[in-house]
Order: structure tokens, then sequence, then C-alpha cells
């Protein structure tokens, strides 16, 4: 009777440990998705940003029907950094960059947080890139996976 209650117990402790490494593996997946559909938000929100700042008149801080000149200091986002350039910010959920303007289109790149070790002035070092290309009339977003 004592073998079988620790053959028991014993086969208990595999089973509940296995069910904590599939819990903990599932709950880390999901993290990682949360958090790339976060960036996409706010990538769409930049998106809108851009485009607002556009149609906006120069005497308000605006492109007047140009992109040129735009950068994360000019437009509305919650970032916690914002590099000196203003082409780069920063905040917990990951790193967003403007790759180009030209008067017709801006390009915008997003890496979520959940990826591989990021630094701030090097976006070179996640597996999933989104990237936003933002016209007056469209918003063209792609993932990019290195």
């Amino acid at each position: 009777m004592g073998q079988q209650q620790v053959l028991l117990i014993l086969l208990v402790t595999v089973i509940v440990g296995i069910a904590t490494i599939l819990a903990i593996n599932t709950m880390s997946n999901t993290l990682q998705q949360n958090n790339i559909d976060v960036v996409r938000v706010e990538l769409s929100v930049i998106a809108a940003q851009m485009q607002a700042y556009y149609q906006k008149p120069s005497a308000l801080g605006g492109g007047s029907k140009s992109f040129e000149g735009v950068t994360f200091n000019t437009i509305v986002f919650q970032a916690d950094t914002i590099n000196a350039s203003g082409s780069m910010a920063q905040n917990d959920n990951g790193i967003y960059s403007i790759e180009s303007a030209t008067s017709s289109e801006v390009v915008i790149i997003a890496q979520p947080a959940s990826g591989p070790a990021m630094t701030f002035d090097n976006i070179t070092n996640s597996e999933i890139t989104q990237r936003a290309t933002v016209s007056l009339s469209d918003v063209v977003m792609r993932y990019e996976i290195e």
C-alpha cells in the first residue's frame, strides 16, 4: 500500500509539473501576441496623427499638405522617450521609427517589445517588424519576420 501511494504522488507531481510548464508557455505566447496587437493599434493611431499633420496648415504646426518634417514631436503620441531628432519613439509596448517622409507619404516602422532584446538606437534586434505606409487617403500595414 505504501508503494502505491508513493507512485501515485510521483505521478501527480509529474502531471502537475507538465501542466504548469504548458500553462507558462501558453501565457508567454498570449502575452507576446497581445503586445503585437497593441503595437498594431498604436501604429494605427500614429498613422491617423500623421494624416492629421498632413492636413493641418503650417501656421498651426502641420505639414500644409505634406508629410515632410513630421516627427514624433509634431504629432500626439504617448511615448516614454523620443530621440533628439524626433524620428524614434519608445514606450512600454515597443519602438517606433519614422523610416522616411516625403510630401505624399510617410513610412513608420514598429517593433514590439515582446521580441528579443531591443535597444532604442538600433532597431534591428527584433524578429517581428510592423511597417505602415501612410498617405492622405490610405494606410497600408504589413508584417516582416526576420
